[in-house]
C-alpha cells in the first residue's frame, strides 16, 4: 500500500483523529484502571446486629394504578422492623385510582395538585418541606419509584451503610423482564455495564457514584444541611453532584437489589436517553467548573466521578464522530486504494465482532450469560451509534420539559411543564 501525501485536509483529519484517539485512550484508561484495581464482588451477608435506623419510604406516583400495588406489596415484604418504617405515596396530580389503591395497601397518601410545577423533583420537594417529611423523626428517606420491586433484604443492606455515616446509599438496579424485547435487553446490558464495571469498582475503593433517583436512601440530616434544590431533568445526578460538592459521597451498595421496568421499545428508550443526556448537559453547565476545580485542587476522587459523568455526552458524540469519519480519514491519508468494498466489509465485520464479544464478556463476568441474552448481544454494537446520536441532539437541542414515558406493564405519565 502506497502512502499518499495527505494535503491540508488530510493533515486536519489526521490531527482530529489523533485527538479523538487520545481522549478515548484517556477515558478508556480511567475505566480500565478503576476496574482492575478492584474488579470482584465482595459478598456481604446480612448484618448480624438488629436494625436501628428509622426510615421514611417515599413512592412518587402519577397515574400508576397498574403497578402501585406491586411495589407496595414488595415494600410490605421487606425484612425490616415495621415499627422503624413509615410509608408515604405522593399521589402527584393523579386522575386514576393510584391514591385509593395506596391507601388500601396501608400507605400514608400525600395528594398533590399542581399542574404548573409537576416534575418528580418538585413533588419530592413539596413532600419534604410542605408536608413535613424532613421535620419528622425519621433518620433517612428512601425513594422508590412506582414501577420498582424491592428485594426483601434491600433495606437491611442499605441500613448498614446509612448507620456507618454515609450521606446517600444507592442500591443495584436490575430489570423486571430483561429478555422480553430488544430494547429491554439493550437497557439491561447498559445497566449491567454501569453497575459491574464502574459503580462496583468505585464502591470497592470507597469512591462516590452518582445516584439514580430511585432505590436510593438519603440521611435526613444531610438533606436538611444541603437542601433539596434541583432544577434539571436529572434530579438524581444533580443531587449527587451537590452531595459531592458538600464533601459527602454516594455509596453504591451492590447487595441492595431492586428491579425496575426498563424501556420496552426503542422509541421509549430514545425518549429516556434524550431526557437523561439533556439533563446531564444542563448539569454540566451548572456544575462542571465546580467539580473540576474540586478534583484538581483537592485531589477529590469523588469529584472525578462527577467530572467523568458530565463529560459522557461529549465523549459519546466524539466516539460517533470517529466511527463515521474514520473511513474518510483513511481515504485522505492512505489514498483511495485503502478504502475498497472489501476493506469496508472487513471493518464492519471487525466492529460487529468486537461488539458481540464485549457484550458476551460483560454478561459472563456478571454471571448473566445465557441463551436468553441474545437480543442484548445482537444490539450491543449499535450502542455507540445510538448514544452518540442521542448525545449530539441533547447538546445542540437539549430537552427542556417532561414527556409521557411508556414503562411497559403500565404507562407512567411524566407531565409536560413549560419549556
Amino acid at each position: 500500500m502506497t502512502f499518499v501525501h495527505p494535503g491540508i485536509l488530510g493533515w486536519i483529519l489526521l490531527a482530529f483523529s489523533a485527538l479523538l484517539l487520545l481522549l478515548q485512550t484517556a477515558i478508556g484508561a480511567y475505566f480500565a484502571i478503576l476496574f482492575l484495581l478492584s474488579p470482584f464482588r465482595r459478598p456481604r451477608p446480612l448484618p448480624e446486629e438488629a436494625p436501628t435506623t428509622r426510615f421514611s419510604l417515599v413512592v412518587p406516583a402519577r397515574n400508576e394504578e397498574n403497578v402501585i400495588r406491586r411495589v407496595l406489596d414488595s415494600i410490605a415484604a421487606l425484612d425490616y422492623p415495621k415499627d422503624l418504617l413509615r410509608l408515604f405515596v405522593i399521589a402527584d396530580n393523579c386522575t386514576d385510582a393510584t391514591a385509593a389503591i395506596a391507601r388500601d395497601c396501608g400507605a400514608e397518601v400525600l395528594e398533590r395538585y399542581d399542574l404548573e410545577r409537576c416534575t418528580k423533583s418538585e413533588a419530592l420537594s413539596w413532600a419534604f418541606y410542605d408536608r413535613g417529611l424532613l421535620a419528622g423523626d425519621s433518620e433517612a428517606i428512601c425513594i422508590i419509584d412506582a414501577d420498582n420491586i424491592v428485594e426483601p433484604s434491600f433495606l437491611r443492606h442499605v441500613e448498614r451503610w446509612i448507620r456507618t455515616g454515609y450521606a446517600v446509599v444507592q442500591g443495584r438496579c436490575e430489570s423486571h423482564d430483561p429478555d422480553s424485547s430488544f430494547a429491554g435487553s439493550f437497557s439491561d446490558l447498559f445497566f449491567t455495564l454501569g453497575n459491574r464495571f464502574w459503580h462496583l469498582p468505585l464502591a470497592n475503593q470507597g469512591v462516590s457514584i452518582l445516584n439514580y433517583g430511585t432505590g436510593v436512601a438519603i440521611r435526613v440530616d444531610h438533606l436538611r444541611r444541603i437542601g433539596w434544590n434541583t432544577s434539571s431533568l436529572v434530579e438524581d445526578t444533580e443531587f449527587g453532584l451537590q452531595t459531592i460538592l458538600a464533601g459527602q459521597s454516594v455509596h453504591y451498595c451492590d447487595e441492595a437489589e431492586y428491579m425496575a421496568e426498563h424501556a420496552n421499545s426503542f422509541a421509549t428508550l430514545w425518549k429516556q436517553q434524550r431526557r437523561w443526556l439533556s439533563g446531564i448537559v444542563e448539569c454540566g453547565r451548572l456544575y462542571f467548573k465546580d467539580v473540576l476545580r474540586r478534583w484538581v485542587k483537592g485531589r477529590d476522587r469523588n469529584a472525578l466521578t462527577g467530572v467523568v459523568k458530565l463529560l459522557l455526552p461529549l465523549l459519546c458524540v466524539l466516539t460517533l464522530v470517529q466511527l463515521l469519519f474514520g473511513p474518510l480519514a483513511t481515504f485522505a491519508i492512505l489514498g483511495p486504494q485503502a478504502v475498497t468494498p472489501l476493506t469496508m466489509l472487513a471493518g464492519v465485520a471487525y466492529f460487529l465482532a468486537s461488539g458481540f464479544l464485549s457484550a458476551v464478556l460483560i454478561l459472563a463476568f456478571d454471571g448473566k450469560l445465557s441463551m436468553r441474552k441474545w437480543r442484548g448481544i445482537l444490539m450491543f454494537p449499535i450502542y455507540p451509534f445510538f448514544l452518540g446520536a442521542v448525545a449530539f441532539l441533547s447538546i445542540v437541542h437539549p430537552k427542556r420539559h417532561w414527556e409521557t414515558i411508556d414503562h411497559g406493564t403500565a404507562q407512567s405519565v411524566e407531565p409536560i411543564s413549560p419549556a
